[in-house]
């Protein structure tokens, strides 16, 4: 066995014997080098196994396949449709002895059919909660994938980013149904409290003893602590005021939700639409009727100039979105004379230009500021001799948050006394909401992780975040709810 951590040496173990199983561990913990082992002690010539990553991580993984686990052939299914299916057809017709092919989650989509027929010894899901969804294509692939493999295997920091109903959908597919209750209705039947209008809305837990009783003996979990020595992760916030023009637009937008919303023609789509709207005038720009983007004196670049001059160190900068983040480049850039040397990524680099520029900041000391959309940036990087992590505005997602942070909280940031984690909010508006959600969110992946370590009070942690979610005149339990219904 090559050169692996103790938890890691661990989690093997804990597998051993085992046809299936989730791995709990943090981003940058090295889940990737534990689950290779694990493989690569179970396969035998002519196997093949499935590897669904996220895109931007495929290189990466085949990386970590020649360096922990040489007698496995990586084989990385990306480009066009019509190149992922000559590699298929080939690897079908003359494979290696012990094949990995990896693929990206997006694949399950477009080349389902291919793919199930190909014949897997072993599936494995990295960063599963893309498949979360059980309706969703790529998770009804990977379904369709599992049921013919010999082993199945998932792997995320977190299995529950918004609620305990995420982790259906992930525990099915690599349990086959054994794990927890075949039927989705059932499983939320027996551990979600239904209300809100026509009590289709989950609004509390219950019976979480049992939910946490079923998926621990399939789960291996450890937190970044007991993984990694790694410094304290200090969260700030820093509260900025929108200018007269941007609170006119803003309060525009608002005053047409609350219209529709009264006139009952106010749809899940427009709201959506309406919330981004009024999360990009927060961040400092509004589209114009012809697409292109207004700009208004924004505070928030005020706030992340004064913290970059009073800043020691490497700063990561986070936007969510393309004209928030071309005009802080520019910002960086143009306005402030290079005072500030900035590297940027943006969707249309390849991978390896990404990997020249992660590298280029990560080396070269003059490179202060690495500036990316979370979407682009938020996985698939190591930029760990940052010390500082800047959200000039927050994704609605729990997930990119984690990830995004998480670039700069890993192997190597033990360098650091501190990794400092700045979230940048209009006062008074969205901002502050996601902001509050995305901690909710979190308290409950938390306490989900620490009930399969069997942490004292986790449970009753869940019960309560569970409970923060009922309108107060909500039912809290249903017990005559029958089986299948909702």
């Amino acid at each position: 066995m090559p050169d692996l951590m103790k938890h890691q040496r661990e989690c093997i173990e804990f597998f051993r014997g085992k046809t299936c199983g989730a791995i709990l561990l943090d981003r940058g913990t090295g889940k990737t080098a534990a689950i290779l082992c694990l493989l690569d002690e179970r396969m035998d010539d002519g196997q093949r196994v499935l590897y669904v990553a996220i895109k931007s991580t495929l290189h990466q993984v085949a990386q970590e396949c020649e360096r922990f686990t040489p007698r496995l052939t990586p084989i990385v299914l990306d480009g066009t449709k019509k190149k992922k299916l000559d590699l298929l057809r080939r690897l079908k017709v003359n494979p290696p002895a012990r094949a990995l092919a990896i693929v990206n989650f997006e694949s399950l989509r477009t080349i389902a059919i291919e793919l199930a027929a190909v014949g897997w010894s072993a599936l494995v899901l990295d960063e599963v909660t893309r498949c979360k969804d059980r309706r969703t294509q790529q998770s009804k692939a990977a379904k369709l994938i599992s049921r013919h493999c010999a082993s199945r295997w998932m792997m995320t920091g977190y299995p529950v980013t918004e609620g305990i109903e995420d982790a259906w959908s992930e525990y099915d597919i690599i349990g086959n149904g054994k794990i927890l209750p075949p039927n989705f209705f059932a499983f939320r039947n027996r551990f979600c409290v239904m209300g809100g209008y026509d009590r289709r809305e989950v609004v509390a837990y219950k019976n979480v003893d049992e939910f946490v009783q079923l998926i621990r003996p399939h789960s291996f979990a450890r937190t970044k602590a007991e993984c990694l020595d790694l410094p304290p992760k200090v969260y700030q916030t820093m509260e900025t005021e929108m200018c007269p023009a941007q609170w006119k637009v803003y309060t525009e937008i608002q005053e047409h939700l609350r219209i529709q919303f009264d006139e009952g023609t106010l749809t899940v789509t427009a709201a959506l639409a309406e919330m981004q709207k009024l999360m990009q005038v927060a961040s400092g720009f509004v589209y114009r009727d012809d697409g292109t983007p207004e700009f208004f004196d924004n505070e928030k670049t005020a706030a992340l100039q004064e913290l970059l001059e009073t800043t020691r160190g490497k700063v990561v900068v986070f936007t969510n979105f393309k004209a928030e983040r071309n005009r802080l480049e520019q910002h960086l850039s143009r306005t402030l004379k290079g005072k500030f040397p900035c590297v940027m990524i943006t969707a249309e680099h390849p991978s390896q230009e990404r990997t020249r520029l992660q590298t280029l900041f990560n080396d070269d000391p003059a490179q202060r500021v690495f500036l990316c959309d979370v979407r682009v940036g938020g996985v698939g990087l190591n930029l760990a001799p940052a010390n500082t992590v800047v959200f000039h505005s927050l994704p609605l997602s729990l997930e990119l948050n984690v990830q995004a942070e998480d670039r700069c909280f890993r192997k190597g940031s033990e360098i650091h006394d501190k990794v400092t984690i700045v979230r940048l909010l209009a006062k008074d508006t969205i901002d502050e909401k996601v902001a509050r959600a995305i901690i909710d969110k979190r308290k409950m992946a938390d306490a989900i992780v620490e009930g399969v370590l069997g942490v004292q009070g986790a449970l009753d942690r869940i019960r309560q975040i569970g409970r923060m979610r009922a309108p107060e005149d909500s039912p809290r339990e249903h017990p005559s709810t029958p089986a299948g219904s909702g």
